[in-house]
């Protein structure tokens, strides 16, 4: 049994496109209530507002879940289904890049990575900063991919290629999914980390949206499958496991730096890379005279 919880707008506070100002802000705090997935139901004609719909495993959440609604200028009704529910209705996150704002149609399926979560943000956030920075993302391995929303974000944002993996097969086929959808041409398996053979050194890139242990457990693969003048961009833990996470990597590959950090409201992003100026020129491998 699941329950379902439908969040319509209660007044006319709605602004273009038929989103709330505060929208992220209640799609996070939803989130924090429990939810498995969330969705927009888009507007039916260009007077109605959007509707939220999220999906809950248990009751006390759900009607939590509505009780809060109002103190977000929401009405909501919650109705008990007989499966588990997620839904396959597509919907749209929109990211800033270098080319401007560009949206992308995502099924959220049973995965994580809806692109709503403070920590999927973070990471998007994350990933247009380094592209704005100074260079395109290159070759890119999105490890626990889920919705693939990262990768997906990573091609209109320029990369070269991209390979996308998750333990979870159901992950693997909500991201293929997506990868379609959205016109995305990227590899994308179950295999592990641990198990990509052949490519020490090969990705640009790397992006990686896991809980804490699951970064320590991945830091080592990451330290033999980042480039020399590699980009990690890393979230999914909290501000006070950020120290742990970090000292993971580091220890995996000891000159990453932490070049820019973001938050949201407890949650913590990180860019790591080299530091500017290396490795020194003198360490630069000697090229051959052409002739």
């Amino acid at each position: 049994m699941s329950w379902i919880v439908r969040f319509q707008p209660a007044s006319a506070r709605a602004v273009s496109g038929g989103l709330l100002d505060d929208r992220p802000a209640l799609v996070s705090r939803i989130w924090d209530l429990g939810a498995n997935a969330i969705v927009e139901q888009p507007a039916t004609d260009a007077t109605a507002s959007a509707a939220l719909i999220a999906g809950f495993d248990d009751p006390a959440s759900a009607h939590r879940a509505v009780r809060m609604a109002a103190d977000w200028g929401y009405s909501a009704t919650v109705d008990p289904v007989d499966t588990p529910w997620h839904s396959d209705a597509p919907s749209q996150v929109t990211i800033s890049t270098i080319r401007g704002p560009v949206a992308l149609t995502l099924i959220a399926g049973p995965t994580f990575g809806h692109g709503s979560h403070p920590t999927t943000e973070l990471a998007l956030e994350l990933l247009s900063r380094s592209v704005n920075l100074d260079r395109p993302p290159g070759r890119v391995l999105d490890l626990g991919t889920g919705s693939g929303v990262l990768a997906i974000a990573a091609h209109h944002l320029g990369a070269k290629s991209i390979t996308a993996i998750d333990l979870d097969p159901a992950a693997v086929d909500t991201a293929k999914a997506n990868f379609e959808a959205n016109g995305v041409v990227a590899r994308c398996s179950t295999v592990a980390a641990e198990d990509l053979v052949g490519e020490s050194g090969e990705f640009d890139t790397v992006l990686i949206n896991v809980l804490v242990s699951a970064h320590e457990r991945l830091a080592p693969s990451v330290g033999r499958l980042l480039a020399r003048r590699g980009r990690l961009i890393v979230s999914g833990f909290l501000e006070h496991q950020q120290t742990r996470v970090i000292n993971a990597y580091q220890r995996a590959r000891p000159t990453l730096r932490e070049l820019t950090t973001v938050s949201r409201d407890e949650w913590i992003g990180s860019l790591l890379g080299q530091p500017p100026g290396y490795p020194p020129p003198e360490s630069e491998p000697a090229t051959a005279d052409a002739g």
